[in-house]
């Protein structure tokens, strides 16, 4: 691994289970990635919100917004990220920022 960024994205692209992908290629178009990869570097951009979705709000975000969105997927599939949790480090539990990391590690992964 050359910095932290890369070990972060490899650690995290594990978890990327089956569903968390499924979500982002049914949801997200490469181009659309990669204009949000433009906009903010971490993927932290309102171009990866989906009018019109009903997510629970979170953190004061509205249900259509990227991280209201991401949470609830994360929820989700909280079972299969769990089940990836033990094998990789023997704790069956998993959060909210774990699912937005996969997430994120998979659209990355997507654009290459």
């Amino acid at each position: 691994m050359e910095n932290a960024s890369e070990l972060h994205h490899e650690y995290f692209l594990q978890f990327a289970t089956k569903g968390l992908r499924d979500f982002v290629n049914r949801t997200y178009s490469v181009e659309t990635i990669k204009e949000a990869l433009k906009q903010d570097e971490h993927l932290n951009s309102n171009l990866l919100n989906i009018p019109g979705y009903k997510a629970k709000p979170t953190l004061g975000y509205n249900g259509s917004h990227w991280m209201s969105i991401f949470d609830e997927i994360t929820r989700l599939y909280s079972r299969e990220l769990s089940e990836v949790n033990f094998r990789i480090n023997g704790v069956r539990s998993c959060s909210p920022s774990m699912g937005t990391c996969a997430i994120k590690a998979y659209m990355r992964e997507k654009i290459k």
